[in-house]
Parts: structure tokens; C-alpha cells; sequence
């Protein structure tokens, strides 16, 4: 489990006291909860990549960690959404814009969070103010009005 410096590494230290230390850190598909909530997941990129992701078209990807804030409100919750971004097989069907970059990139791990409320568009809200993250324009957000749910910090 990763501690408070850690996690406000990423989601930075502003008034996030209590809801970062409801974040826990997983890196296996069988320490994930049934219950709905919220994620962030964590891929690496080991070098600059032309991404195709979707309708989106050619994403210029660097080098670098992305974050992407999730949600996991359907049947089987958190630990069949995020399960699924965990599983990187080639016949997998790319359905969100996350699955054409994590088919690209390395999963280092996830923060989920138990939550009955959709609460995604708050997190990526905390991430946007950290000033070692770059957002990624409409990637991930294309369902609300957020700039993006893709993170990026470079290498």
C-alpha cells in the first residue's frame, strides 16, 4: 500500500486528506473489491509512441506515466472494470479510449476507491491541479464535460 506522500505525489496536497487516504493501491486482479467506485490506473510508456486511439484518431504519446480516473458503477464493480484493464491480451476488444493505450503501454498498478457515488469527474478535478500533470485533451472524458480523464507526467 502506498503512503500519503506517495498518493499526494499524484493527487496533490490541497484539502485531499481524506479522500486519498480512501484510496488503496493494487496490483493484482484477486485484491480487487466487488463493490462500485472509482479508480485511477497507472500505465508506463518506455518511449515516445504514435497511439491510435479510437475515433480520437493518432495520439502523440511520450515517454512517462499516465493516469486515467475511471469509474466502476455496473455489475461486479471495481474488480470487473478495473480486472479488465488488468487483462492485456490480444483479443481483447477495444471499446473505451483507455483500451487502445493500455494495449500500448505497461500497467504498473491501480488506486481504487469503494464508492456508491460517481465521483471520477472529482478526481480527475484534483489531478488537473497538480502541476507535474499534464491532462490529455478529451481522452477518457468523452461521456462529461471534463477536459480529459488521461494524465500524463513525463519521465
Amino acid at each position: 500500500m502506498m503512503n500519503y506522500n506517495e498518493k499526494a505525489a499524484v493527487f496533490g496536497r490541497q484539502s485531499l486528506a481524506s479522500t486519498i487516504n480512501e484510496f488503496n493501491w493494487v496490483t493484482a486482479t484477486d485484491a480487487l473489491p466487488k463493490q462500485s467506485g472509482s479508480y485511477v490506473l497507472v500505465l508506463h510508456l518506455d518511449d515516445d509512441k504514435l497511439i491510435q486511439v479510437g475515433k480520437l484518431g493518432g495520439l502523440d504519446c511520450r515517454a512517462g506515466s499516465y493516469y486515467y480516473v475511471g469509474s466502476a458503477m455496473g455489475p461486479g464493480g471495481l474488480a470487473s472494470r478495473v480486472g479488465r484493464h488488468f487483462r492485456n491480451t490480444k483479443d481483447k476488444k477495444l471499446r473505451w479510449h483507455i483500451d487502445y493505450l493500455r494495449a500500448q503501454m505497461s500497467l504498473v498498478g491501480c488506486w481504487v476507491m469503494v464508492s456508491e457515488a460517481r465521483i471520477e469527474c472529482e478526481i480527475s478535478e484534483l489531478l488537473s491541479h497538480n502541476p507535474n500533470l499534464t491532462v490529455i485533451s478529451k481522452v477518457g472524458s468523452s461521456d462529461c464535460s471534463c477536459a480529459g480523464h488521461v494524465y500524463f507526467a513525463p519521465q
